[in-house]
């Protein structure tokens, strides 16, 4: 069993969890909340196999606006785990490193990711339609 405490130990919520393609890791992600940046997109890997936390990011969206992660994916071969919500991020499987971020522009509720091109696609609702975007993974 694991928990996670935002720094600021405010009340902080899972949405969605992952395993990778190879078995070894669990990606959660869901938001912090704190007292200063509110709720942040916050996402974190912990190995299967002992428990222990591989890595935690934290996404605070420009003037401490909302920010919940909603829904990730993993590309076929684990190197890369993509997260969205308000926005949507790419980070390396491993290390938790950002490999690049992009504004969704709504609330995005899912992240899928093509296994013959590696594309990543990511849906949600705007204003009172559904909006997809697709980005080159």
């Amino acid at each position: 069993m694991r928990r996670y405490t935002d720094p600021d130990n405010g009340p902080d919520t899972a949405l969605k969890a992952a395993v990778s393609p190879s078995g070894n890791a669990v990606v959660v992600t869901g938001y912090g909340n704190d007292s200063v940046t509110a709720e942040d997109l916050t996402t974190v890997a912990y190995n299967t196999a002992t428990g222990a936390t591989l890595w935690t990011r934290r996404y605070i969206a420009p003037g401490n606006e909302l920010s919940t992660g909603r829904a990730l994916a993993f590309t076929p071969d684990g190197i890369t785990v993509y997260v969205t919500g308000s926005v949507t991020a790419a980070y390396d499987a491993a290390t938790g490193a950002t490999r690049w971020l992009a504004p969704f522009g709504a609330i995005a509720s899912s992240v899928a990711v093509s296994p013959v091109t590696g594309a990543v696609y990511v849906t949600g609702v705007a204003s009172d339609d559904y909006l997809t975007i697709g980005y080159n993974g």
